[in-house]
């Protein structure tokens, strides 16, 4: 299977940024696996894309999609939302700034709940997470109505 090149998936977000990885024995198998949840990380691209308006600057993504060996490596859970491309870890700067993520994530959702636009707001989990001092907001969506669980948890600093 040949590689795709990358390509937009929204207006701020391409391809790469959700199937990147720092393991490159597995990036390759990452990024063609990846392909197979192309529509996921279309919806989490909207999703996403909803959470830049608010947040009012660019958004990075740490981890996005992961293929099997690298969920794997990087110890994460074997049913884990990375594995069907429905979770992004975003990075963020403090434990302060994770929470004004955390909060924004919420507004947005509350906001697509009133307009009835992504599912309305039905999100899978929201969770701040961080190792040592470093800090990211779990956060995964899926498309479809029934399979979401509105999981919040906000580690303290």
């Amino acid at each position: 299977m040949k590689k795709k090149e990358d390509y937009q998936v929204s207006e701020h977000f391409k391809y790469s940024e959700f199937v990147k990885t720092n393991h490159r024995e597995y990036a390759d198998k990452n990024w063609l696996e990846g392909e197979k949840f192309e529509d996921n990380i279309a919806y989490m691209a909207r999703w996403l894309e909803a959470i830049r308006k608010v947040w009012g600057k660019p958004i990075v993504i740490n981890s996005g999609y992961r293929c099997y060996e690298l969920n794997k490596a990087v110890g994460g859970a074997p049913s884990s939302n990375h594995r069907k491309a429905c979770a992004v870890d975003i990075r963020c700067k403090s434990h302060d700034d994770a929470m004004q993520m955390a909060q924004t994530i919420l507004y947005v959702s509350a906001m697509a709940m009133c307009n009835h636009q992504l599912h309305n707001g039905d999100f899978d989990e929201l969770l701040v997470e961080h190792v040592n001092n470093v800090w990211w907001v779990h956060f995964a969506a899926r498309d479809a109505w029934d399979a979401n669980r509105k999981k919040v948890q906000l580690m303290k600093g």
